[in-house]
C-alpha cells in the first residue's frame, strides 16, 4: 500500500508525536508550519490534501504503533474522510489522537474512540471472510474479490441494479460503463470460479463488494461525496508534474490577453480555481474573439487534456441552448468554438447556464431532472460581435487576442512542442499550487473588448446617442433641440446604418432616453416651436450617458 506524503520521514521513536494536516489547504498549511520558527519541528508533517483524501482507502497515513497523533483540519474536509482517518489511526494501533483547527483550537478528541473503532474494523473484516450464504473464502478468493472491487461498483439507479466500471476512451481518456447484473456476470464466463461459484455471482454475494445503494452523483470535491453514492468524478486524467510552463504563461499574457497583466492574472487564477476548487462555480465565462490563427484553441488544449471526460469541446452553442442539454452533465469545463450569442433568447439561456448552480438536465426519452451545474464556459469566435452584453454585464471576461503572432511559425512550433512534452502535466502542477488568496472569480476585469460588446449590444437609441456624443459638438452645439429635430436626427442615423424604424417608435425611444439623461421635454405640441429640450453642455451629457452605461466618462469617450 502506498504511503501518504512524509509518512516515511517519521522518526523511529514511536513516542514522538506525528502531525497530520488534512483538508483542501493541507499543502499550504504544512508549508507554513515548517517555516514557522515557533513550531521548531524538523520532522515534516504528513499531508492529506485533495489527492490523498480521494484515495484514502489506498494509503497508509501513519506508521504502526505510533503512540500519539495530532491532526489539524486545514481548510475544508467532509465528515467521511475524517471518519476514515480515525479508523486508519485505530487500525495502526495509535493510542492518542486529537483534531485541532489551524489556530490550535481543539475540535475533537478521538482517543476514547480508538479502541472501539479498531474492534469495529476487526468485526467488519471477519464478516468479509465468507459469502452471504456462509460459503468460506480462501485467501486467494479474497484477493480476486478485492481486485474486482478495484474495477467495479454495484449501484442502485432509479430502482434498477447496475454495475459501474471505468473503461479507456480514445478521446477523453476514460469513460464510465453501466452494465446490467446479467451483462456483468457474462464478463467472467471463462473465468475460474470463486468458492465454487461463477465469478460475477461470487462478487455480488460477497458482503465486502463495492455497493452504493444511494445511486450515482458527480462530486468534483470527492471528500464531499456521501458514502452511499457512487461518485462519477474519478480525478483528473493528467498526473501533475513539476516543470517549465513559461511558453504557456507567455501565450496567456502576451497573446491571449494582449499584454494586459491584470487580465492575464485573473485568467490564470480562474484556471487555478477550476483545478483547486472545482465544486465552486464562478459566474464568469471567458470569451475570446479574434481572427483565426491567434491560438485561442491552444489556450484550451492543455485544460482539455487535464480534465479528460469532465470537459467537452463543441462547435456552436446549439448543444447548450437546445432542448437536450446533456453536454453539461458531469462537466467542469465546456469549450464552445465558433460561438455566436447575440440572439436575445439564446443569450438569456446562456447567462443562466453560466451563473446558476443547478440546471434541468433533459435527455431524450427521460424526464427532466435538476442536477448540479459545475461547468465553466470558454467561448471562442472569429466574429466582431460575440455576445449580447447588457449595460451592467459582469458575466463575461471578453478578450481580444493579439494577432501579431499569426504568421510566426517558430512561435507556435515552440508552443506545440511544449504541449507535446508534458505541457499539460506541468500546467496542472503549477495551477494546483497557484495562490488564490483574495481571488474573487465573480469579479472579472472590465476589458475594452467587453466595452465594445456592450456598445454593439446597446439599443438603437443608445447607439445613436453615443455616436452623437462622440462628436466634438453634440447636436451641432445647439442649446435648444426640438423634439421633432431629435426624431429626425435619430431616423437619419438609422437610415445611414441600414436600420428600419418607424417615426412613432423613434419618438418614444428618444423621449425615454432624454428623460433618463435628466433632460425633460418642455413646451407643448401646436404652440410656438412645439416640444423641445434645453440641452446642457456636451460634457455634462457625456457624463450622464456614461453613468447609464456604468462606465467612466474618460473611458467611454477617451
Amino acid at each position: 500500500m502506498k504511503r501518504a506524503p512524509n509518512v516515511k520521514k517519521l522518526p523511529e521513536d514511536k513516542y514522538t508525536e506525528a502531525i497530520i494536516f488534512a483538508g483542501d489547504e493541507a499543502w499550504n498549511a504544512a508549508k507554513r508550519y515548517m517555516q514557522d520558527p515557533e513550531a521548531d519541528d524538523p520532522v515534516p508533517p504528513i499531508v492529506l490534501d485533495l489527492d490523498q483524501l480521494e484515495h484514502l482507502s489506498e494509503l497508509d497515513i501513519i506508521d504502526e504503533n505510533r503512540y500519539r497523533v495530532r491532526i489539524h483540519q486545514a481548510g475544508r474536509i467532509a465528515q467521511l474522510p475524517l471518519t476514515q482517518i480515525a479508523h486508519k489511526l485505530a487500525l495502526a494501533n495509535v493510542q492518542y489522537a486529537v483534531l485541532y483547527d489551524l489556530k490550535g483550537n481543539l475540535l475533537e478528541d478521538w482517543t476514547s474512540q480508538l479502541a472501539r473503532l479498531k474492534s469495529d474494523a476487526a468485526e467488519l473484516l471477519a464478516s468479509q471472510q465468507a459469502l452471504s450464504d456462509g460459503t468460506p473464502l480462501a485467501e486467494a478468493d479474497l484477493q480476486r474479490l478485492e481486485a474486482l472491487n478495484n474495477e467495479y461498483t454495484h449501484v442502485l439507479l432509479s430502482g434498477e441494479h447496475y454495475v459501474v466500471s471505468v473503461k479507456p476512451h480514445a478521446v477523453t481518456g476514460r469513460t464510465h460503463t453501466f452494465q446490467t447484473l446479467r451483462a456483468f456476470r457474462n464478463n467472467f464466463l471463462a473465468d475460474k470460479p470463486i468458492a465454487g461459484k461463477p465469478t460475477g455471482n461470487a462478487w455480488l454475494q460477497w458482503p465486502g463488494h463495492n455497493s452504493k445503494t444511494g445511486g450515482i452523483g458527480f462530486y468534483p470535491q470527492p471528500a464531499l461525496c456521501p458514502p452511499d453514492i457512487c461518485n462519477l468524478f474519478t480525478g483528473f486524467i493528467t498526473e501533475p508534474l513539476p516543470g517549465d510552463i513559461s511558453p504557456f504563461l507567455y501565450h496567456v499574457e502576451q497573446v491571449i490577453c494582449a499584454g494586459d497583466k491584470v487580465v492575464s492574472d485573473y485568467l490564470l487564477q480562474w484556471m487555478a480555481h477550476l483545478i483547486q476548487r472545482p465544486e465552486e462555480k464562478p459566474s464568469v465565462a471567458i470569451v475570446m474573439k479574434s481572427v483565426e490563427g491567434t491560438g485561442k484553441n491552444t489556450l484550451v488544449r492543455p485544460l482539455l487534456q487535464i480534465l479528460g471526460p469532465y470537459a467537452a469541446q463543441i462547435n456552436g452553442i446549439r448543444h447548450l441552448t437546445g432542448r437536450f442539454n446533456s453536454t453539461l452533465a458531469n462537466k467542469l469545463l465546456v469549450f464552445v468554438d465558433e460561438a455566436e450569442m447575440t440572439e436575445a433568447g439564446c443569450a438569456d439561456r446562456l447567462k443562466a447556464i453560466i451563473s446558476e448552480p443547478v440546471f434541468h438536465l433533459e435527455r431524450k426519452g427521460m424526464e427532466p431532472e435538476p442536477v448540479p451545474n459545475y461547468a465553466r464556459m470558454i467561448f471562442a469566435s472569429n466574429h466582431e460581435q460575440v455576445i449580447r452584453a447588457g449595460l451592467y454585464e459582469r458575466r463575461f471576461l471578453v478578450l481580444e487576442p493579439d494577432a501579431r503572432r499569426i504568421t510566426d511559425k517558430d512561435y507556435f512550433d515552440r508552443l506545440y512542442r511544449w504541449l507535446d512534452e508534458n505541457g499539460a502535466a506541468h500546467l496542472l502542477h503549477w495551477l494546483q499550487h497557484l495562490d488564490l488568496t483574495g481571488f474573487d472569480p465573480r469579479r472579472a476585469p472590465v476589458t475594452q473588448a467587453l466595452r465594445e460588446e456592450k456598445i454593439a449590444s446597446l439599443p438603437l437609441v443608445h447607439q445613436f446617442m453615443l455616436a452623437e456624443l462622440e462628436t466634438t459638438r453634440p447636436f451641432s452645439g445647439m442649446a435648444r433641440l426640438t423634439a421633432t429635430e431629435l426624431v429626425e436626427r435619430f431616423l437619419l442615423w438609422c437610415t445611414t446604418h441600414h436600420l428600419s424604424l418607424s417615426p412613432a417608435a423613434a419618438r418614444a425611444m428618444s423621449g425615454k432616453l432624454m428623460q433618463r439623461l435628466g433632460v425633460p421635454v418642455q413646451g407643448r405640441s401646436g404652440r410656438g416651436i412645439g416640444k423641445y429640450y434645453e440641452l446642457p453642455e456636451g460634457d455634462v451629457l457625456r457624463q450622464r450617458f456614461a453613468a447609464i452605461l456604468g462606465e467612466a466618462t474618460n473611458v467611454l469617450f477617451g
